[in-house]
């Protein structure tokens, strides 16, 4: 009986102190790793802090923030001018309104003076161009003035072109004793399309800007202009006097005068021309003016060494 009570006393006191000795070791295992990573933490945060902070690099920066405020407040200062800040509206500055005013001057010119501009070089380009047809001149006006409008550049360089011929032109011709030359275009309308008199107030109105010519001396222009550019052909191809009396190029000369002279017809003209003045008697019918053709070259002399029937 003693044997068998302390062997079983013996067990239980056994597994008591084993109980006992991992219940004490268990919280000291526990304690120790979360002591690891809370070092490992404050190491990590440590260096971390160390290498990224800087005195004198916060130092710097704080530097140029005052730099660039002290920059500010004297600019605004300048700006200002002891009139006023510019955020308060209610006060006057000369300095604002100035800078109101030129921008506003700007919208001006890119939205008015511009496309002025732009339309005025297109009416000069048509009317030199008026010894063409009537859709050259369209497509010419339509074209100069799409690039002057889309390009400042191409409307400046057009124009200072422009200044430079007129001034050249006022220079041979009222300066000096050469032979006059038509060298600015005549101006016969905004865009010269007919010579047709609208019969009504109504569409005379609206088809002013393009109706030509509408005084007497444009009229008499015309033929100027159109015998100008004959004889520039003329001028232009050297073997004329050799070829204007073969038969092979006779017909053809005479229906290039007849078209240039009957380019511009001026029967149903929008000018009323005078009949003692103006008008020329054509048998016993009056007609206004029609511009004269350029001469006509003389028929091709007789070959009197063909032998006769």
């Amino acid at each position: 009986m003693s044997d068998n009570s302390d062997t079983t006393n013996n067990g239980a006191g056994d597994n008591t102190s084993d109980n006992t000795s991992d219940n004490s070791n268990s919280p000291v295992d526990e304690g120790s790793t979360s002591s690891l990573f809370s070092n490992l933490t404050n190491k990590l945060k440590y260096n971390l802090h160390k290498a990224v902070y800087d005195p004198n690099a916060n130092k710097f920066i704080e530097e140029q923030a005052k730099k660039k405020k002290d920059s500010t407040n004297t600019t605004t200062t300048d700006t200002n001018g002891g009139g006023g800040t510019p955020s308060d509206p209610n006060k006057f500055n000369t300095v604002r309104l100035a800078k109101k005013v030129g921008n506003q001057t700007l919208d001006i010119l890119k939205k008015i003076f511009f496309p002025f501009i732009a339309v005025m070089l297109a009416m000069i380009v048509t009317n030199e161009l008026i010894i063409y047809a009537v859709p050259i001149r369209i497509i010419f006006f339509i074209v100069t003035l799409a690039i002057c409008i889309y390009s400042q550049t191409a409307a400046i360089s057009l124009s200072l072109y422009y200044i430079f011929k007129g001034s050249y032109s006022y220079y041979v011709n009222n300066m000096t004793d050469r032979p006059k030359k038509n060298i600015m275009p005549t101006i016969f309308a905004l865009l010269p399309i007919t010579t047709y008199k609208p019969m009504s107030s109504f569409s005379s109105f609206f088809m002013y800007p393009f109706t030509y010519p509408k005084t007497e001396k444009a009229a008499l222009k015309l033929p100027e202009v159109m015998k100008g550019y004959w004889e520039s052909l003329v001028e232009s191809f050297k073997d004329f006097d050799k070829i204007k009396n073969l038969p092979l190029f006779v017909e053809d000369i005479k229906n290039i005068q007849y078209d240039l002279s009957h380019l511009h017809d001026l029967s149903g003209s929008a000018i009323n021309f005078k009949a003692n003045q103006s008008n020329k008697m054509v048998g016993n019918v009056v007609s206004p003016p029609v511009p004269s053709a350029p001469p006509v070259p003389s028929a091709p002399p007789a070959n009197n060494n063909n032998p006769t029937n």
